[in-house]
């Protein structure tokens, strides 16, 4: 018998197979910046916050609304904390913007992510 997933522990798959991709994106060119891994440990310890949201929003066998919105608004802190790790030193560079981008396009795929190439310092 196969068991479906919920919307919610499909986001959180989706979200943890899309990390491993950004992981190889920053290895990529075969160097982690200072900057990039401080993006990664970020992404990976609000991944482990948001399972926790998830499956404690489970336990019950019904996810309320306010539980989903909860989910939702984790969802953008997940991407904001991102975004303001790469900011931190006031210089995003075409690497941790595309580190951003990967996230943001994990949540929705059709989200609008060239305006971080406006913020990138060359």
């Amino acid at each position: 018998m196969m068991i479906s997933m919920t919307t919610e522990e499909e986001r959180l798959l989706k979200l943890k197979q899309g990390f491993q991709k950004i992981k190889e994106k920053a290895m990529a060119d075969g160097i982690i910046t200072e900057d990039e891994a401080a993006i990664l440990k970020t992404i990976e310890k609000h991944i482990e916050i948001y399972e926790d949201l998830v499956n404690k929003a489970l336990e019950d066998g019904v996810i309320t609304q306010d539980e989903k919105n909860e989910l939702i608004d984790f969802e953008e802190k997940i991407m904001s904390e991102a975004y303001f790790t790469a900011e931190a030193d006031q210089v995003i560079t075409e690497d941790e913007a595309e580190l951003v981008k990967l996230l943001i396009k994990i949540f929705d795929e059709k989200a609008y992510t060239d305006w971080l190439d406006e913020v990138i310092k060359k």
